[in-house]
């Protein structure tokens, strides 16, 4: 069948409210974690909840939904761009997360300042995990893995994170940590280990496999079917897993970014819930805030990378890296870098195009 004859190809709504919303989470986290300084407080908590399940879960889980709604997802176009992620996922590391300490060491006189920091260079964050992403997409559409088939590595590899992290959790070796700590929590900067995150993108894959071949007209009861049934399940998790974990490490801590099959299955139906309520926000959003987050959907991987620029070297070179702010003046930051990075992209795409 020809993909466009399909009953539900083309951009879904829904999908890019979420994305668009989750790179924008992102930000107002970042911004928190560089800026603010009141970790107890209500805003703190709001904001470390909405940069958490309804951000790189949400992001992650649309990645898998991009593998079947794009037309240039053939095996060795996915390896080739997944080759590439990873590549320059670490041009990214060296340039964003640590040449502006080194920067800064040299202004001030300070080496210390670089060395508490260079080890940002092997960070495992959402870009690293982006490209082996693809790496793995194309293996498996390589080896025509049948549906029941992701999903059964979905839980084989959420099952050897949890193992790998009880028995193998530390390695002294420097250059060891590096390599294991992309595929499960081996140092503090394995914040996106391939064997705990690669569920959302299989879950989002599996889910897009059933979307595209729903017709427009039937997506309502679909969405309110599964939305309903998803958020008892998320909330029912979240009572079960907060007996075990303190809400905060919950949502910023390393049972979040070394998650277990627990939090997989609790926070995929947060994205389920959430994505079906996006599409209810779909139908009343007005224009001209669907079309920027349209906007930021489509160029995500550019915002995404600015943000982080302009946030790390303002935090870095013009506080120091010791910013500690009020609520106020943090927004008024993650307005401003939000709406500067969308600009930004906006122009470099027109660039990239001329």
């Amino acid at each position: 069948m020809n993909f466009l004859s399909l009953p539900n190809a083309g951009r879904q709504n829904e999908l890019d409210i979420a994305r668009g919303l989750a790179v924008i989470f992102m930000v107002l986290i970042h911004c928190v974690e560089y800026f603010y300084n009141g970790e107890d407080s209500v805003f703190f908590k709001v904001a470390n909840f909405l940069g958490s399940p309804p951000a790189a879960p949400v992001f992650m889980f649309i990645l898998g939904c991009g593998i079947v709604y794009s037309r240039r997802s053939a095996p060795g176009l996915l390896f080739k761009r997944g080759v590439i992620f990873l590549v320059l996922s670490y041009v990214f590391n060296a340039l964003v997360y640590v040449l502006p300490y080194y920067i800064s060491s040299k202004l001030n006189d300070d080496a210390e300042i670089f060395e508490e920091n260079w080890t940002q260079i092997y960070d495992a964050d959402i870009l690293q995990f982006a490209g082996l992403a693809f790496i793995f997409f194309a293996l498996m559409k390589k080896l025509n893995l049948s549906n029941l088939g992701y999903l059964i590595v979905g839980i084989i590899c959420s099952g050897v994170a949890m193992y790998l992290g009880e028995n193998f959790a530390e390695f002294e070796s420097t250059c060891l940590q590096a390599v294991t700590g992309l595929f499960w929590g081996t140092h503090e900067g394995s914040y996106f280990p391939f064997l705990s995150w690669i569920a959302y993108p299989i879950a989002g894959y599996l889910f897009a496999d059933i979307l595209i071949y729903t017709r427009p007209e039937d997506k309502g009861a679909l969405y309110t079917k599964l939305s309903l049934i998803c958020a008892v399940i998320f909330i029912a998790s979240a009572v079960v897993l907060a007996k075990f974990y303190a809400w905060d490490d919950m949502m910023d801590g390393d049972p979040y970014y070394h998650q277990n099959i627990f939090f997989n299955i609790m926070f995929i139906a947060f994205v389920l819930a959430w994505i079906g309520l996006m599409y209810l926000v779909a139908k009343v959003l007005p224009n001209l805030i669907m079309s920027c987050l349209k906007t930021i959907s489509v160029l995500v991987t550019p915002f995404y990378v600015l943000q982080y620029i302009f946030i790390i070297y303002i935090a870095v070179l013009v506080f120091g890296d010791e910013a500690e702010w009020d609520m106020n003046p943090v927004l008024l930051m993650f307005v401003a870098v939000s709406v500067l990075s969308y600009i930004v992209a906006v122009i470099y795409s027109k660039i990239r195009k001329a």
